[in-house]
């Protein structure tokens, strides 16, 4: 008889169709805690920028950005820049809400890769950066 497996299936959550506020994290050279350089890897130069506060605000939800949420970034040696974003809202209400994103970006150099920006979805939250 074949081993069984002791690792728990994980489900994927259910995906909720309408963000009901755009996030206005406040992620500027003031408002982020020191810029950790990680240095050079085999597949980029890792840098994080720790988030530490911010907004955000829409129709039904409005809170803050919690200290403590991370932006992790790898520049490729393409030029593009591959983002891991982490962070923690807290509604007005008192109630906690984890997001995370991915993403990619070009670094602007000229040059350099360029992704036009389209809209692949009626989600606009789903389309190529810009």
């Amino acid at each position: 008889m074949p081993a069984r497996s002791t690792r728990r299936s994980r489900s994927t959550p259910p995906r909720h169709e309408a963000w009901h506020a755009s996030p206005s994290p406040d992620v500027g050279p003031s408002e982020h805690g020191p810029t950790q350089d990680i240095g050079a890897g085999p597949h980029g130069t890792r840098v994080t920028f720790p988030i530490v506060g911010g907004s955000f605000e829409g129709d039904r939800l409005r809170g803050t950005v919690l200290p403590g949420g991370d932006d992790w970034t790898i520049k490729r040696p393409d030029g593009i820049i591959d983002l891991d974003l982490r962070v923690t809202l807290e509604t007005d209400d008192g109630a906690l809400i984890h997001m995370t994103f991915e993403g990619m970006r070009d670094d602007g150099a000229p040059g350099g890769p360029y992704f036009p920006p389209r809209r692949v979805s009626r989600l606009p939250w789903r389309s190529t950066p810009s």
